[in-house]
C-alpha cells in the first residue's frame, strides 16, 4: 500500500488504500487541506506538490502536467496532485505559492 508523506506538514503520512484512486481525493478524504481551485480536474496548479523522492518511477506527466511544464506554471520535480494515482512511496513538499494560511507549515 503506498503512502504520501508532507515533509513540510511533520512529515504526516497517509497511505493509499483504494486502488486507482487519485491523491488529492485520497487527501481530502483523509481529512488533510490542500488547495484545490478547480476541484481536481487538472484545471490549475494550486495542488502542486514538490516531488522529493520517490521509490520507483511516477507514471508519465499527464496532457495537462505537460503542458503547465511547458509554460512554466509547474517544475520539472513538481506533479499535480489531482493527477497523479500513486503507485509506490512518495516524499513531498507543499511549495510555499499554494500553502494554505492556516495550516502550519514546517518550511
Amino acid at each position: 500500500m503506498p503512502e504520501i508523506i508532507i515533509k513540510n506538514l511533520e512529515n504526516k503520512s497517509i497511505a493509499f488504500n483504494l486502488p486507482n484512486q487519485i491523491s488529492l481525493l485520497h487527501l481530502l478524504l483523509t481529512g488533510m487541506d490542500l488547495m484545490h481551485s478547480c476541484g481536481g480536474k487538472g484545471r490549475c496548479t494550486t495542488c502542486k506538490l514538490d516531488i522529493l523522492s520517490v521509490e520507483a518511477t511516477l507514471p508519465p506527466d499527464t496532457p495537462n502536467e505537460r503542458n503547465y511544464k511547458k509554460m512554466g506554471a509547474l517544475g520539472a520535480n513538481q506533479r499535480l496532485a489531482c493527477q497523479i494515482v500513486p503507485e509506490v512511496n512518495l516524499e513531498v513538499v507543499v511549495p510555499k505559492s499554494t500553502q494554505l494560511p492556516h495550516l502550519k507549515y514546517d518550511f
